[in-house]
């Protein structure tokens, strides 16, 4: 067994490799490769079996192909509702990681349901002045931005903002995210006068843990002079 474990940790290795090198088809063998030796040799109840399937998933995900993305990915559904403890915190954030896999695909019902079971985990596992639980609640708030339920959107991007600022204190890179998601939620509102303060204490914050030169520093400022021509015309 001890050969098995330490194949899949190289594997591991190989597949992070790649994937960072942006090399989706080897990783997509190592990964293939590693999830038949769990299966054969370590079985489902064995730790690696699950993050075996979602990195398979991912990839696949990240190729396109979008159905064997959602097959692997209704396994780790399926086997996790056999799991006498539903509740444990990787599970939700399998949950909500599944749930943006099909926010991005359009399937708007199933996202939803699974944003909702992911942020019940949260709320049992941590304080909901944590920071994972505010970036869960600013994923779904974006689920909303994107079905056109403005106002559903406002109210829960507010509460992960408030959530993280708790959290984190005022100067971090997850404040600044969330901040410009509300500066981008008023901008389809039109409501100029709230975005334009929210992307820049955005930029301030970007420019101090972050810097001039980062990509985020240079976005939200391109977004910003965008939020001042508008508010203009």
């Amino acid at each position: 067994m001890d050969n098995h474990v330490n194949e899949i940790r190289e594997l591991s290795n190989k597949i992070n490799s790649c994937f960072n090198n942006a090399d989706y088809t080897t990783a997509i063998k190592y990964a293939v490769k590693s999830l038949d030796i769990v299966e054969k040799h370590l079985g489902k109840d064995d730790p690696t079996y699950i993050p075996a399937l979602n990195n398979l998933a991912v990839l696949y995900n990240e190729v396109g192909q979008n159905n064997k993305a959602e097959n692997l990915y209704i396994q780790i559904l399926n086997f996790l509702k056999t799991r006498k403890n539903k509740n444990l915190p990787e599970y939700g954030a399998y949950l909500n990681n599944i749930a943006e896999f099909y926010r991005k695909i359009g399937k708007k019902s199933e996202a939803d349901n699974l944003y909702a079971e992911s942020i019940a985990i949260k709320q049992i596992n941590i304080k909901n002045n944590s920071s994972d639980y505010a970036l869960t609640v600013n994923n779904r708030a974006l689920f909303y931005k994107n079905n056109g339920e403005l106002e559903k959107a406002e109210l829960l991007y507010k509460e992960a903002l408030e959530l993280m600022r708790e959290s984190v204190g005022n100067n971090h890179k997850d404040v600044a995210l969330i901040l410009n998601n509300l500066a981008g939620l008023y901008r389809t509102k039109f409501n100029y006068s709230k975005a334009i303060p929210l992307a820049e204490e955005a930029l301030q914050i970007y420019r101090i843990v972050l810097g001039e030169d980062h990509p985020e520093f240079i976005n939200t400022s391109e977004n910003l002079a965008l939020l001042y021509n508008e508010s203009k015309s």
